[in-house]
């Protein structure tokens, strides 16, 4: 009898320890946030930093050029809490659909995305040009058009965007991106 309640006990202390490790594990991984602001007038606990966190699926159009006409896709997409981090999302999903669509023939990928301090400024830093090489001016100015539209169409806070590659400024022999793009655009017929 003796036996079995040391196997037990010792069972008892090798499931508690490997469900602490456990949590440990999460926190440093940042899959379980928890803050604890203790009120000690109050005697009341808070737990705070799943606010952070909370989504919403929203509809949005992913907006393209193609036959002389604007285009969309409408596609379910996840809207986090975080501007940088949803438009950096948005966009990439956009990049992955022009891939599909084949209207670019090379990955492109958003790298960075930054907000400026009022919020009304976006900085997007690509790894590489979204150019191609033999578009014309009407074609590289209609893609960055329908980039504008698909932001427009999920982010009405934003005013301007920046156009980076690798944290430098976008430069291209026919399109100026020394200063920032309204997001507004510059069609008004369309």
């Amino acid at each position: 009898m003796f036996f079995f309640k040391r196997i037990f006990f010792y069972l008892i202390v090798l499931v508690f320890f490997i469900s602490c490790g456990a949590v440990f594990f999460l926190i440093q991984k940042n899959w379980l946030i928890v803050y604890l602001n203790v009120d000690l007038k109050k005697k009341k606990y808070i737990v705070k930093g799943a606010e952070k966190y909370t989504s919403l699926r929203k509809k949005v159009h992913l907006y393209y050029w193609k036959d002389d006409k604007f285009e969309s896709e409408l596609i379910d997409f996840v809207v986090f809490s975080n501007k940088a981090e949803n438009l950096k999302h948005l966009i990439n999903n956009w990049l992955s659909f022009l891939q599909e669509e084949r209207i670019l023939s090379k990955k492109v990928c958003l790298n960075t995305v930054s907000l400026s301090k009022d919020g009304q400024q976006v900085y997007f830093s690509f790894g590489q040009s979204p150019f191609e090489r033999e578009w014309s001016i009407f074609k590289k100015w209609h893609f960055v058009e329908s980039m504008l539209k698909t932001i427009r169409d999920m982010e009405n806070s934003i005013q301007y965007l920046v156009l980076l590659v690798g944290g430098h400024l976008l430069e291209d022999d026919h399109l100026n991106f020394s200063q920032p793009w309204p997001i507004s655009g510059f069609l008004d017929d369309y």
